[in-house]
């Protein structure tokens, strides 16, 4: 999984079989925040939007309500730690000069 910051790519995680991504997109309406890149050969499932928001209907709004609230905290704290990995390569290089 790689975002693109300051013209950079930062690896932000690594998935493994049986991993999941795509949802934050699909649980807030929103752009994805990410890609993802398969390393070797892989088979995916999808699941369209409309069959993910029948589902997510049958959840009590409480429920929606946080998995959207969870989901705003950790596209914000991805964000966050991305800006940081890039900060964090710009010193080690001026470092290492």
């Amino acid at each position: 999984v790689t975002k693109k910051l300051e013209k950079k790519t930062v690896v932000i995680n690594v998935l493994n079989e049986g991993d999941v991504f795509g949802e934050m997109g699909l649980i807030s309406k929103s752009n994805r925040s990410a890609n993802v890149v398969a390393l070797s050969e892989a088979t995916i499932g999808i699941i369209d939007r409309e069959t993910f928001d029948n589902l997510l209907k049958n959840l009590p709004e409480d429920i929606q309500g946080i998995m959207k609230a969870l989901v705003e905290r950790l596209r914000f704290t991805s964000a966050q730690l991305s800006k940081i990995g890039v900060q964090f390569e710009k010193m080690k290089q001026t470092m290492q000069s």
